[in-house]
């Protein structure tokens, strides 16, 4: 007995010793292959994220979780995406848990209720579930009169009229993406547009759309939304501003030609009280502008 327990003892050192040996050479062949450069020992090993500084890393789950950001342009773009990523968590946080706890008190209170869920979670057909743990009556039809019939009808008409619904919007939609595809082609005639050039318009509308969808509203859709609305005041702002521009450019060629002539600014049917800058060397015109100073 003493033999065998000797003989088990030395074989249990054995073992451990080898582990330990395997255990050592693994960690030294780990360790070469991460000190060595490219093409040396090995492949080099990847930059973990504990090596990276904090900072970086969360510059990069900002940009991952909102990429359209101007980070370049002001670097407390960071901190505006953080807060609104953070805010966002928070809410779904907040909508999760309260549905948990709805979810819980529920399934607390029928135990057969939690166990057709689970069944359902596995993938098992929803009827095959509740037959298996309620019963086949459980799918039957309630007795007519009874408050389980009135609930169960009231709850077959919401869904038909849903179906309606759905249905209904499902043709609406079709019958006017055919009446946008017959306005887009009319237009693109009627503009004498490309192919290239009513599929850029096409894909710039799709972009709006999604944005709207998606619900990320960035400043520069709210500057595209404003130029478009501002459009008709802004062709007329800039066409009542280029009559200012010709008139005012008109005025001073006037003036100079009037300069040019030493003549007193305003001529025949002017304001022959304003001062005008003669051009020098000309007796006349020297003499013209003393006498206009002394009329003042």
């Amino acid at each position: 007995m003493e033999e065998e327990n000797k003989n088990n003892a030395a074989e249990a050192t054995q073992q451990t010793e080898e582990a330990a040996a395997k255990a050592a050479a693994a960690a030294a062949a780990q360790e070469g292959t991460e000190g060595a450069p490219a093409g040396e020992g090995g492949e080099p090993a990847a930059e973990s994220a504990t090596e990276r500084k904090p900072r970086d890393l969360f510059y990069e789950r900002i940009r991952t979780n909102i990429p359209e950001g101007k980070y370049d342009e002001d670097e407390e773009e960071y901190y505006r995406n953080a807060l609104t990523v953070m805010d966002a968590y928070e809410k779904d946080s907040k909508t999760l848990k309260d549905l948990t706890e709805k979810l819980n008190k529920r399934l607390g209170a029928d135990p057969q209720e939690a166990e057709v869920m689970l069944d359902w979670l596995d993938g098992v057909d929803i009827r095959t579930a509740i037959t298996r743990h309620m019963g086949p009556e459980a799918l039957s039809t309630p007795e007519e009169g009874s408050e389980e019939y009135e609930a169960w009808s009231k709850a077959g008409e919401a869904r038909r009229k849903e179906l309606a619904d759905m249905e209904a919007k499902v043709n609406e939609y079709r019958t006017n993406a055919e009446a946008s595809a017959a306005d887009l082609d009319a237009l693109a005639t009627e503009n004498g547009w490309s192919d290239e050039e009513k599929a850029g318009v096409e894909e710039f509308v799709k972009g709006i759309l999604e944005k709207v969808y998606s619900g990320r509203l960035d400043k520069d859709f709210y500057n595209l939304i404003q130029h478009g609305r501002n459009y008709e005041a802004d062709i007329e702002g800039a066409r009542e501003q280029g009559r200012v521009d010709g008139r005012n450019e008109k005025i001073e060629v006037e003036k100079k030609h009037l300069a040019g002539s030493g003549l007193p600014n305003g001529g025949v049917g002017g304001n022959a009280s304003e001062e005008v800058d003669a051009p020098k060397g000309n007796k006349t015109a020297d003499w013209l502008a003393g006498m206009t100073k002394r009329r003042v």
